[in-house]
Formats: structure tokens, C-alpha cells, sequence
């Protein structure tokens, strides 16, 4: 498995967990071995073998002894962050196709891709892959864009959606140590550090007193990497007139969802709070600083509260207004999409199985 692994970050533990709890739910047969940023955490939380993602001669030998190559999930195929991010990941895929292994592109979010040599690079990709699955529709017509022309691209959905919550009573029990008063309703907030954002974290803080003034809900925040929210969330919560808390506490994706799963609502920037929210059947105001969350909100039917680098008070709180004027029914279609994204999250495993026993059978 290749992605964004080791690096502490809740949306992408979340992935290699789900996929891990999906390969292990289909096959007992299935040994896994991860390209970690940090192999020795990777093998203390989930139990699998893992290898160093930049130590060349290692990652060369697992690629030599894999049956197949899984590149996901995540946003991997994008150069927002950088080419050489996407280098990186394009240089797996080459190396495991230079031993002649089967590449899976797995649950993959696509873009966004700027560069012509860049888009070019994922295109070949894209079409020299064994199969191709793909977390929303947006992705695949980011690949017909770049002129991809294969027809077997598969729309399935995050496997997050698939991940149990850890169990309601430890939920509650972060909640308590955030010092969060017991019993009321609350929303529960996450920010991340992004370039550009300038009034950015001022405007959002009149959207939390608002909530907190017109709903009496709480706000609660929550950090997915805490090395990479914490200045944010400081700067939004220094910002407000109201009182706020904060989730100090380390937690596992199960734990996240969890507390998520007890808040009324979510205002989430980072994509895979939206998931968790989602997957919990929590209605979510989207704060959009990436393509892959505005894609995600339209595939959940879910409302933008605006786009972080031109945010605008008055606008999120109309929309605000207006899903808690029709909370019920936006409940009703967050569960209903739910559903049945969790559904469509377990094609990936029945392809990888498909995958597997053929190449399996050409071995033999």
C-alpha cells in the first residue's frame, strides 16, 4: 500500500484502517504491507508490516515481493500540494509496473492537476493501471478532462465509510475531557493552516458565535493533525466573542467519529471531517479550500458555507440559517447517502479480490 501514511493525520489513518478492515473482512489470505513515513507507528496501531516510504532499497524489495501495488486512498494524484508530491507517487506506481506487479488505483480523489507535464504524467498513469476506482464522480471527469479514454473507470466511494465508531461511551468520555458541559447540544469545528486565508479565521468566528447565540449549541474543536490545525484553531477561537472548547486529547479516527457522532452540527475545512460527520449522519457546513471538499459536499448533498480565501460572515450564516430551518430533511438525505456510499465503498474490495486472483492465476 502506498499513500499518505505514517504522518499522523486522522483522514489518512482512516483510510489505511478501513482498507485494512475491508481487505481482512473479504480474505483472510491478504498480508499487507505499508509505505510508511513512520513504519514503527504504523506497526503499533495497525498490526501490519510496514517499510520506510524514502529508503529506496527497501521500498524496491517490497515492491519486488508484492503480488500487487494498492496506491491509495487519498488525493494522491494531484499537484496542489506539489510536483514532487505526485512525482513521488507516480514513482511507486513506475517501479512496481517495472516488476511487472498489478497496480490498483484505490478509491482515488483526483486533482487537482495544473501543469500540462503534470496532467500528462497522471494520464499515462491513469491508463496503464490494472484498475482504476475512483471516491467520487468529480474524479472521473477530471480524467476524461486530461483525455483519459479507458471506460472502466469505477465510481465507489471512500472507504471511511465503512469504519466503525469507537464505542458511544468513549465518545462521551472525550467530550468530558474537553470540559464540554454535559447534556447540551454542540457544534463541532475543524480548521486546518492554509495559505491565503487572510480574514479568514475572523469571519468564521462570527459564524461560531452565531451558532452559539441562535442555537445554543457549544463549540467544540477538533484537530485532525494537530501539527497542522492547532495555529488555525487557536486563531478562530481568539477571534470569537463567545466562549469555545477545545479537543486536546490524541485521538484514533474510531475516536473521532465517535465525538462526532454526539455533535447536532459540523463545520468542517479538512475532507475527511466531513466524512466522519457524514458517516455519523451529523449535517455539515462545508468550508472549502480544495476542489476534493466542494466535490465531496455535492456528492453528500451537503452546503458549502464558502470558500475559505473569500469568506464572507454574513454569507456562511445565511447558509447556516437555512439547514437548521431544514435540518430534519438534510438528516434524512445524509443518511439515506450514507448508506448507500458505505455500499458502494465495499466495491473496492470485491475489484481487489478480482485483482488478486488473477494475477494469482497467471502466476500459476
Amino acid at each position: 500500500m502506498s499513500g499518505y501514511y505514517g504522518f499522523s493525520n486522522a483522514g489518512d489513518d482512516a483510510i489505511l484502517q478501513s482498507i485494512q478492515e475491508g481487505i481482512v473482512a473479504a480474505s483472510e489470505d491478504i498480508s499487507i504491507t505499508v509505505l510508511s513515513n513512520d513504519p514503527a507507528l504504523t506497526e503499533r496501531l495497525y498490526g501490519l508490516d510496514a517499510v520506510p516510504r524514502f529508503q529506496v532499497w527497501k521500498v524496491l524489495r517490497a515492491l519486488r515481493q508484492c503480488d500487487a501495488l494498492l496506491s491509495g486512498g487519498g488525493s494522491l494524484l494531484q499537484d496542489r500540494t506539489s510536483t514532487r508530491s505526485l512525482l513521488y507517487y507516480l514513482s511507486i506506481i513506475r517501479l512496481a509496473e517495472r516488476f511487472h506487479k498489478p497496480v490498483m488505483l484505490y478509491a482515488n480523489g483526483i486533482g487537482p492537476v495544473s501543469k500540462p507535464a503534470n496532467r500528462r504524467r497522471v494520464k499515462k498513469a491513469v491508463e496503464r493501471a490494472a484498475l482504476v476506482t475512483l471516491r467520487d464522480r468529480s474524479s472521473a471527469k477530471e480524467l476524461q478532462d486530461m483525455g483519459v479514454g479507458r471506460s472502466d473507470l469505477y465510481v465507489t466511494a471512500d472507504p471511511v465509510f465503512n469504519l466503525p465508531p469507537a464505542p458511544e461511551a468513549r465518545g462521551q468520555e472525550l467530550l468530558e475531557t474537553a470540559r464540554l458541559p454535559q447534556g447540551v447540544p454542540f457544534a463541532a469545528v475543524s480548521v486546518r493552516d492554509w495559505p491565503g486565508t487572510g480574514e479568514f479565521p475572523r469571519q468564521l468566528a462570527a459564524l461560531c458565535d452565531h451558532l452559539r447565540r441562535a442555537y445554543g449549541m457549544e463549540i467544540l474543536f477538533l484537530m485532525m493533525q494537530p501539527g497542522h490545525d492547532r495555529a488555525a484553531t487557536q486563531q478562530v477561537r481568539q477571534a470569537m466573542e463567545e466562549p469555545s472548547y477545545l479537543l486536546e486529547e490524541s485521538c484514533t479516527p474510531q475516536e473521532l467519529m465517535a465525538v462526532l457522532g454526539k455533535a447536532e452540527l459540523c463545520v468542517a475545512m479538512r475532507l475527511h471531517t466531513l466524512i466522519f460527520a457524514a458517516r455519523m449522519a451529523v449535517p455539515c457546513l462545508g468550508l472549502v479550500y480544495d476542489p476534493k471538499v466542494e466535490s465531496y459536499l455535492q456528492e453528500l448533498e451537503l452546503p458549502s458555507a464558502g470558500h475559505v480565501e473569500r469568506f464572507d460572515a454574513q454569507e456562511a450564516i445565511v447558509c447556516a440559517d437555512r439547514l437548521m430551518a431544514d435540518y430534519d430533511a438534510v438528516l434524512s438525505r445524509l443518511q439515506d447517502k450514507s448508506q448507500a456510499l458505505a455500499q458502494a465503498a465495499l466495491r473496492n474490495e470485491e475489484l481487489l479480490l478480482q485483482l488478486l486472483e488473477h494475477s494469482t492465476r497467471k502466476k500459476s
